[in-house]
């Protein structure tokens, strides 16, 4: 049930994600220097596949890789960017639906 409700919140960020930028890794020819920045990239569709193989233990465990998400927009292309707006809207959101659906498991 938990890690149903964990894809379901990962896949209204996807929808969030309208630009794209968020659904799948950074390749070195969109950023060549990412990976040298960035140490623990993450991305929504490899949230997905851990959602989906039961990695997530708990809420925590997801909102750490939300978190991680908007926390690489904010390093890589500064917190005014609007790539990292982006980032904090899908995290915003991801919060929000996170508790409506744990509260729906409580119920």
């Amino acid at each position: 049930m938990l890690n149903q409700a964990f894809e379901d919140v990962i896949d209204c960020c996807i929808k969030k994600d309208v630009h794209r930028i968020f659904f799948q890794k950074v390749t070195k020819k969109i950023a060549p220097d990412y990976f040298d920045i960035i140490k623990n990239p993450i991305d929504l569709t490899k949230m997905k596949n851990k959602a989906k193989r039961g990695e997530y233990k708990d809420r925590g465990d997801l909102l750490q890789d939300i978190t991680l998400l908007r926390s690489n927009a904010e390093i890589y292309n500064g917190r005014e960017h609007q790539v990292a707006k982006w980032a904090r809207e899908i995290e915003e959101h991801a919060i929000g639906r996170l508790a409506e659906a744990i509260a729906g498991l409580e119920v």
